[in-house]
């Protein structure tokens, strides 16, 4: 299987970098944590203009019928931009989850989820007690023990980051039954998507990084002529580049129904978030104290990349079932290289 875009793939991410780029994503960050949540929802407009809130719906109930690598091209970009809202959990999560049901729970339908016209979240049980940005979404459900049932929004609780605001909430309707292959597989898809977004946060948090270094000037010289601020952005590159064939990696194992295919979507998690940890830390570092102001972008970014790395399985959690995979499989250490 070749690894990467197609040239489609790489236009539709192009197009999506330029419009959310011209969204003024930043403010509308901003936004969001003082409480204002219509930016958010222009962009979430604009999402779904583009057929975005419907990749992995099928063709036949007007979704696109998307494939991984499209997910990942856009998650990326996602990433890079810290888009607001519960995308994951709405384009990702739920059409894997539920791509055998009819009717869906909670009032849910497929042309609504595909459209953007339903906004859905959902509390996964094995991943967190709350729901993300449920004061955005139309429908909320929750999934656990098997079930996936209809949910009412209780209190708000805080979160490191203002822009991703966390809900409880509290199973209403009966539960439907869900399949046990496909919440399997739907966790995995999630978790490769929100590594596609720590990917993307890594990138852009470099990118700010490089750009103050190289225009920033003490004692005569730009900073980043210094050998020891170089090696810095250094590493974080190698961070990334040691990343993002591992995303490839887990894209190629779920698209074939490998066996290895939770291992290897454990495997670009951890990098993926140690890629933005890396990331973050060099910006902070570089930046000096300017990087922690809620004025600068690097913050947001940063309050993110902290927000993401523990969302869909924590790193300590995809560590451990790469070890219970090794162990069981017996699979050599170097066979994840």
């Amino acid at each position: 299987m070749k690894l990467g875009f197609t040239p489609e793939q790489r236009e539709l991410s192009g197009e999506l970098d330029r419009m959310l780029a011209s969204a003024d994503l930043p403010e509308a960050l901003r936004a969001r944590a003082s409480g204002d949540s219509q930016p958010a929802r222009d962009v979430w407009g604009a999402l779904a203009e583009m057929g975005l809130m419907g990749l992995l719906v099928p063709e036949e109930v007007g979704g696109a019928g998307a494939d991984l690598l499209d997910v990942v091209a856009v998650a990326v970009q996602l990433g890079r931009h810290a888009v607001p809202g519960p995308w994951i959990e709405h384009a990702v999560y739920l059409p894997c989850l539920l791509a055998a049901q009819d009717p869906m729970p909670g009032g849910l339908t497929w042309e609504g989820l595909a459209s953007g016209d339903q906004i859905a979240t959902v509390r996964v049980g094995e991943c967190g007690p709350r729901a993300l940005d449920a004061d955005l979404a139309d429908v909320v459900l929750v999934v656990d023990e098997g079930f996936v049932r209809g949910a009412s929004v209780g209190p708000e609780r805080r979160s490191i980051d203002r822009t991703r605001k966390l809900f409880d909430v509290r199973p209403e309707a009966a539960g439907t039954l869900v399949d046990t292959e496909a919440a399997a597989r739907a966790l995995d898809v999630a978790a490769l998507a929100q590594s596609a977004q720590l990917l993307g946060l890594a990138e852009r948090m470099l990118e700010l990084t490089v750009s103050y270094i190289t225009t920033r000037k003490q004692f005569g010289h730009v900073v980043g002529e210094y050998q020891a601020v170089a090696h810095h952005a250094a590493n974080a590159r190698i961070a990334i580049d040691f990343a993002r064939p591992l995303l490839w990696g887990a894209v190629a194992a779920l698209s074939s129904g490998s066996a290895d295919a939770g291992r290897a979507v454990s495997a670009a998690k951890v990098r993926t978030a140690e890629a933005a940890r890396r990331s973050a830390d060099t910006g902070l570092q570089l930046h000096g104290a300017i990087g922690y102001t809620a004025e600068y972008d690097l913050s947001l970014y940063w309050l993110r990349a902290q927000a993401l790395t523990p969302a869909w399985g924590t790193v300590d959690r995809h560590r451990r079932r790469i070890l219970e995979s090794l162990e069981s499989r017996e699979v050599p250490l170097w066979s994840l290289s």
